[in-house]
C-alpha cells in the first residue's frame, strides 16, 4: 500500500483474526509503532470479549495495550457490531438502541454497508444484510438520532490524530 502511495490510517484485526491467537496480537501492535499508526483495540476487554477471544486474556495482552498507551496511541472504549437480525426492522432497533446506550468515550460501530446487487451477493451470504444496514444510516432520521445524541462522528484519520506524542 505505501509503495503505492495509499494514505493509511490505521490497522485492522481483518474480521477478528488478529485476537485469536497472541503472537498475532504481539506483532499487529508492534506494527502500530513501526508504522506509526493507530490500532484497533480495546483499552479493556469485558467477559464476552474474553469468551469470543481466548488469547486477548493472557496476560501479554494487556501488557501491550499498556504499551500501546505509553507510546501515545488512542484506544477504544467500545466496539459493536452486529450479525444477527435478519429484518431491515430488527437491525435498525439493535443500531438505535446500541446509540442510545453509548457510554462517553471513543465508541466503534461496526457496519457493513453495501449494495444487494450481484457483485456482492457473490461474495458473501450477508449482502441483504449489508444493503439494509447501508439502507439504515441513509436514513435522514439516523442522523437525526446521532446528532440529538450528540454523537460525534470521526474517522479514522481524526482517530489517528488523536495520537499524544509519548513521554
Amino acid at each position: 500500500a505505501l509503495e503505492f502511495g495509499v494514505p493509511l490510517t490505521h490497522r485492522d484485526t481483518h474480521r477478528g483474526a488478529v485476537p485469536s491467537r497472541p503472537d498475532l496480537i504481539e506483532v499487529y501492535t508492534k506494527l502500530a509503532g513501526e508504522f506509526d499508526l493507530p490500532v484497533l483495540m480495546l483499552r479493556e476487554f469485558d467477559e464476552q470479549r474474553k469468551r469470543e477471544y481466548p488469547a486477548l486474556v493472557v496476560e501479554q495482552a494487556g501488557k501491550l495495550v499498556t504499551k500501546l498507551e505509553q507510546e501515545g496511541f488512542p484506544l477504544l472504549d467500545s466496539i459493536a457490531q452486529f450479525y444477527e437480525g435478519e429484518s431491515y426492522q430488527e437491525r435498525r432497533d439493535q443500531y438505535v438502541k446500541t446509540l442510545q446506550n453509548l457510554q462517553p468515550g471513543v465508541n466503534q460501530l461496526i457496519i457493513h454497508c453495501g449494495y444487494a446487487d450481484d457483485e456482492l451477493k457473490a461474495i458473501t451470504t450477508s449482502a441483504n444484510r449489508r444493503d439494509g444496514d447501508r439502507a439504515i444510516f441513509m436514513e435522514p432520521q439516523m442522523a437525526k438520532l446521532i446528532e440529538s445524541l450528540d454523537i460525534e462522528l470521526i474517522t479514522w484519520k481524526q482517530f489517528r490524530e488523536m495520537k499524544t506524542s509519548a513521554e
